[in-house]
């Protein structure tokens, strides 16, 4: 009979994360029926069992990280970003690391945090609302008047394809948070994803105290980047996203800060830039994909002093980390 459990777990660790995880459940469940039936005499006997299959477990529920390949060469180019991370996104390895854990001024990525809170709350993304001049904000913004109507769905691609800084305004106060309350709601979620030197007091980055680091950004990345996929995918794919306003009737044309190239070998998954002159400088965050073999992986790169390089930095790190390092099936 423990052939039989220990033969299951052990299939189960071959199989896909669902399917591995429905046969472990079939395996533990068979465990505590088996202990429910068996004598106190029989009680070592489990307990014995037991630890034989906890390494199995573990070994199921662990997620191999890429390897370091025979030929593997550091990574020595120059980059103009003070601060750079490459992590591994399916299994959150980090495969290059720069000055990766001082705090910086991140800008407009903090609007990762600021849609992912939004989408947590569930909206009705095609729920319209009217525009208010009180969210007016200097820098980036979507021009339009006090009054106009829009959906929510709009509110969001303007926060994430142009980082209109109006747009994110818009929508924290479209939760019916107050702006204190989704501040303290951004900085909560910070914590819970164990982001330890992240802070936020304000949902656009316009302020320099809105701090990470690029190890913690590349993981609110990699996290906002999967539970929140079809909507940060979706502002990738438009270079131009155009609307006319629900009452009004005026077309909004909303211009993508995405300017990544590939170069015919690699693919943007989702991204989000920042700009905040003097201090954040730029900023990038963003999944990255060799269309090859479909591997993928978060750069984060912040700091970066030099218009027109930042993308480019990210495309060298990430040439770099499928170079140098064989990822898992």
């Amino acid at each position: 009979m423990s052939k039989t459990i220990l033969s299951r777990l052990r299939e189960s660790i071959s199989q896909k994360p669902d399917a591995r995880k429905a046969r472990l459940r079939e395996a533990m469940s068979f465990l505590l029926f088996l202990s429910r039936c068996i004598s106190r005499r029989g009680i070592s006997v489990f307990f014995a069992l037991l630890l034989l299959i906890v390494p199995i477990v573990t070994q199921a529920a662990t997620v191999a990280k890429p390897i370091k390949k025979d030929s593997y060469a550091a990574f020595t180019q120059a980059l103009y970003s003070p601060s750079a991370a490459v992590q591994d996104v399916k299994s959150g390895a980090f495969l290059y690391q720069k000055d990766a854990n001082t705090q910086r001024p991140i800008a407009s990525i903090s609007k990762v945090m600021t849609a992912t809170v939004f989408l947590e709350t569930k909206p009705k993304l095609y729920n319209q609302i009217f525009y208010t001049n009180s969210s007016d904000r200097i820098g980036a913004t979507v021009p339009l008047r006090s009054g106009e109507l829009i959906t929510l769905k709009q509110v969001l691609m303007g926060t994430l394809i142009p980082s209109a800084n109006n747009m994110a305004v818009t929508l924290s106060k479209s939760t019916r948070l107050s702006e204190k309350q989704f501040i303290a709601q951004m900085n909560t979620r910070a914590k819970e994803l164990g982001l330890k030197k992240t802070q936020f007091v304000e949902p656009t980055g316009l302020s320099a105290q809105n701090m990470s680091t690029a190890n913690e950004i590349s993981k609110l990345g990699r996290y906002a980047f999967q539970a929140h996929r079809k909507y940060f995918r979706e502002a990738e794919m438009h270079r131009v996203y155009s609307y006319k306003t629900k009452n009004s009737g005026r077309v909004m044309n909303l211009y993508s800060t995405n300017k990544f190239n590939g170069h015919g070998t690699l693919e943007l998954i989702a991204f989000k830039t920042g700009y905040l002159p003097g201090t954040a400088n730029r900023t990038l965050v963003a999944q990255i994909q060799q269309k090859s073999t479909k591997k993928q992986v978060i750069v984060t790169l912040l700091g970066n002093p030099q218009y027109g390089t930042i993308f480019d930095e990210a495309e060298r790190l990430a040439n770099w980390s499928f170079a140098n390092y064989n990822f898992p099936k």
